[in-house]
């Protein structure tokens, strides 16, 4: 053998060993001998092939070819370096070449088809693998890339057969597991995937690309920190790995590390400077980093380099309406479907800026539509339910929280949101219960405290709600909402510094809180500072024009102030908002009747059963009586309502009712009803609350007004019209003993709980200068309030009676042996002025409906004189007058 056979044969072996570089040095001084060994060439051309040194190896194959253009193996091998060279058309030109050389060369075939499948003639392509498989069943790379094709035409099933025939050939082939990886994602099957890829790198240690897969998958499956390594390992092995950087970053917005993520992102644009995905990924990162004008110029971008990209649009949009610009935001949500009509996320996403707009029904059906696409979707079912409770359409809202429980229990937003719906349906306690769900999940939630303080406020828990309310603002000290429900608290439990503060934390934080400038207004009303009350609602009006509450309070403060044109102005203001609202339409009433336009008032004055309902006024499913005349023989029912003081005033319409010819069952408070037995009128007394008999129909005592068309002049005035007992006049005249001056009876505070006791009621020591020697004092309270009893017992000239008044027939009793009674508006007057007893009455500023304006008299007790404050807070002024009027009534 010669010099040149022992080295061509050596260079052989070092090829067919896999000594390619030393091969390939062999084969150049070989051809220098021989250049035109066209053997040795095409030995050469295909040791470049294998080396990657793909222009070399099309040179070289070639020549090859030029000096033996029949040689199917030339031609098969220049197929794949060209097509390598992403020159694909000439690929195929040159392994159909070798198949016209080799009508049964089975690697041609496969070259042929990896050719056409890179000009994506796929099924070309897949005809070309299954012709090679057909030659050779075993063709490793033909079962490979015919299971890549399959895929690539959406025949996962048969793809998935083909890779794992290839693994049955081969069982140490990484690509295959890889590429079996791939199709099992495809079919949903991320846990079998996952196996694939960790046996494709188990196989192949520095496989980037199955490590990138893996990553991928273990994304998908929320395995984040073991997806962040995967990918660590892919970059590890491949450093400018563009999509590995970029989905890293995805993983790292998913772990809130968006500084992290932003460098990955910046460096897969460093390694591909047009990547989409790697501009969305880092518009998400700037998104959570709270640059969101910057977030939005990234997605933008990203949209950019490619126009049919849905996420960036989908992204874009959840920018937008962070940037609080919803329309802008259904536009880039509406480009995301129009690319991808089934993204459930974009449905998701389009339904929550509908719910935004307030354009909750078309909301309802973007959220239909989306749990089309995914009936398992918790978030969407509690979307879903906001929709729902926005459209007032409660029970199926309700429902829609409780799908998304049964998919995530732990889901702290949904059982809040149930816990309003049930709110909303008065179910309190279940509400309470929800609101404590969340609490056990997140107990840190301020929304959760602040919710669980509303619920528990309407169940009148009102120390354990401001305990929750006071953790709420604690937790979160922005919380606007939660210091407004605070205030609402404060202001219940009377501590009315307290819940000013509360509210002036509100409009700090939301200074167009509207609702918050109308409470605030409550507050400073109820703390007398009316001017500071009145610009509070003035503010609320201001930012919200159409809010009929904050006029109607308006109208209230201006009339606690006598400012009643202005406060009638208010009140129609607010009747022409809510023409239907029961609080709006009662103030009126009052205000017609406290100005003497007692016809719209009275009939006005109806409203108030709407506006108390169930809590004040039992209904019945007899008919309601309004005046009509067919009662006679009729058992009519009157009810009792509001205070004893009331019943005594309106109760002298029952003569009235009586001659119409009914016959009455009268509902009476328990003390009044001894003194209501005196009422000359035929009738069968119950008492408050108990079970009525059988009537045909039913008014409220203070209705009566309405039924007669009372005014100012047809008052049934006559008095008196009740009556004390003969014997316990009688004692009372045997208690109080020789008569050596002028008795006086008197009351100074009525009941602590009344809403208007501030004004009305006076401290004992405040009356004293009204306690002159030259009159013999009696009270007439049952009940002292702490702050008067020291008072008392340094005055012991004004007699205490409490013992002995067990009910109003013994107060009437006792008034009937006084010459004169002066009280503040209580019962106590009343009770006077129907017994035709002299009786001053003490009015403040602004004063109770019933007793009118501009005058000193009443019509509805002709024996009454009213001495009213000329300013608010002078009760000095009035107890000056009521002084000189003693001294007058006593002839001095």
């Amino acid at each position: 053998m010669s010099k040149q056979q022992n080295l061509s044969e050596r260079a052989f072996q070092l090829h067919q060993s896999g000594q390619i570089p030393e091969a390939i040095e062999l084969y150049v001084k070989l051809l220098r001998i021989q250049p035109r060994n066209a053997e040795l060439i095409f030995a050469l051309g295909t040791a470049y092939l294998q080396a990657g040194q793909l222009q070399k190896s099309v040179e070289t194959l070639q020549r090859s070819i030029l000096l033996n253009p029949k040689n199917a193996a030339a031609h098969s091998n220049l197929s794949v370096a060209l097509n390598d060279l992403n020159r694909a058309e000439e690929a195929l030109l040159s392994s159909e070449r070798a198949l016209r050389i080799k009508p049964d060369y089975v690697d041609a075939y496969g070259n042929r088809g990896n050719a056409l499948r890179s000009l994506h003639r796929l099924e070309e392509a897949l005809q070309s693998y299954e012709q090679a498989i057909l030659i050779n069943p075993t063709f490793l790379q033909a079962n490979y890339n015919r299971g890549l094709v399959l895929r690539q035409l959406g025949r996962a099933s048969e793809a998935l057969e083909c890779l794992e025939r290839a693994l049955t050939i081969r069982p140490d082939y990484a690509e295959a597991y890889n590429g079996r990886g791939t199709v099992l994602c495809d079919l949903g099957r991320s846990e079998e995937a996952l196996v694939s890829y960790e046996a494709a790198v188990r196989i192949r240690p520095n496989y980037p690309e199955a490590h990138y897969n893996r990553g991928v998958v273990l994304h998908e499956l929320k395995r984040l920190q073991e997806a962040l390594a995967s990918y660590d390992q892919a970059i590890m092995q491949q450093p400018s790995y563009a999509e590995a950087h970029s989905n890293r970053a995805a993983v790292l917005n998913d772990l809130g590390r968006p500084e992290e993520a932003l460098v990955s992102c910046n460096l897969a644009l460093l390694a591909r400077p047009n990547y989409p995905e790697a501009y969305c990924n880092k518009g998400n990162a700037l998104r959570l980093l709270k640059r969101a004008r910057e977030a939005l110029e990234s997605l933008e971008q990203a949209a950019r380099q490619r126009s049919n990209y849905a996420e960036a649009y989908y992204n874009a949009c959840v920018v937008l309406r962070e940037l609080g610009d919803p329309d802008e935001a259904l536009v880039r949500c509406e480009q995301a479907l129009s690319i991808r009509p089934d993204y459930f996320d974009a449905h998701n996403a389009r339904g929550l800026v509908l719910y935004d707009l307030r354009r909750f029904g078309e909301a309802l059906e973007c959220f239909d539509r989306a749990l089309n696409l995914n009936p398992n979707s918790a978030q969407t079912h509690n979307s879903r339910g906001m929709a729902l409770r926005a459209l007032e359409r409660l029970g199926e809202a309700l429902a829609s929280y409780d799908c998304a429980l049964a998919i995530n229990p732990q889901s702290a937003e949904a059982h809040n949101n149930r816990g309003g719906v049930l709110k909303d349906l008065g179910r309190m306690d279940e509400a309470l219960a929800s609101y404590e769900r969340v609490l056990a999940i997140d107990s840190d939630s301020p929304e959760a405290h602040n919710n669980r303080g509303t619920a528990l406020t309407e169940l009148k828990r009102l120390d354990e709600a401001l305990t929750n309310l006071d953790q709420a603002v604690a937790l979160n000290p922005e919380f606007a909402e939660a210091y407004y429900n605070r205030g609402i608290v404060l202001h219940e439990l009377k501590r009315l510094d307290e819940a000013l503060e509360s509210y002036d934390n509100v409009v700090r934080i939301r200074p167009r809180y509207s609702d918050a400038y109308n409470n605030r207004g409550n507050v400073l009303k109820d703390l007398n500072r009316l001017e500071d009350a009145l610009a509070s609602y003035n503010l609320a009006i201001a930012i919200r024009p159409d809010s009929a509450v904050a006029h109607g309070n308006r109208g209230s403060v201006l009339k606690d102030m006598m400012r009643i044109d202005e406060a009638q102005v208010s009140y129609d203001a607010a009747f022409d908002l809510e023409p239907n609202n029961a609080e709006i339409n009662w103030n009126r009433a009052l205000l017609a009747i406290l100005r003497g336009n007692f016809l719209d008032g009275w009939a006005l004055y109806e409203w108030r059963i709407k506006k108390y309902g169930a809590e004040v006024y039992r209904t019945f499913p007899q008919r309601v009586w309004r005046g009509e005349s067919d009662i006679l023989g009729a058992r009519l029912f009157v009810q009792c309502e509001q205070g004893i003081g009331d019943f005594v005033q309106f109760c002298r319409y029952l003569p009235q009712v009586k001659a119409l010819g009914a016959d009455l069952i009268v509902e009476v408070p328990e003390p009044l009803i001894a003194l209501t037995t005196t009422l000359r009128c035929p009738m069968m007394i119950v008492t408050r609350g108990a079970a009525v008999p059988e009537f045909d129909a039913y008014c409220p005592v203070m209705s009566l007004a309405h039924v007669f068309k009372t005014t100012e002049d047809t008052v049934p005035a006559a008095t008196p019209y009740l009556f004390s007992d003969r014997d316990k006049r009688q004692q009372w005249q045997h208690t109080l003993g020789t008569r050596q001056r002028p008795r006086v009876g008197v009351v100074w505070s009525g009941a602590e709980m009344h809403s208007n006791d501030r004004n009305r009621s006076i401290a004992l020591q405040e009356l004293l200068p009204m306690i002159i020697p030259e009159v013999e004092w009696h009270s007439l309270q049952k009940i002292y309030r702490q702050r008067d009893l020291p008072v008392l017992n340094q005055h012991p000239q004004i007699h205490q009676h409490q013992a002995d008044l067990i009910d109003f027939s013994d107060t009437a009793a006792l008034i009937d042996c006084l010459d004169l009674v002066i009280s503040v508006d209580t019962s106590v007057a009343h009770v006077a002025g129907a017994l035709a007893k002299p009786v001053w009455v003490m009015l403040p500023f602004s004063p109770d409906y019933r007793w009118m304006m501009n005058r000193d008299d009443t019509p509805w007790y002709p024996t009454g004189r009213l001495f009213r404050q000329p300013e608010r807070d002078n009760w000095r002024d009035v107890i000056d007058r009521i002084v000189r009027a003693l001294r007058e009534w006593l002839g001095h």
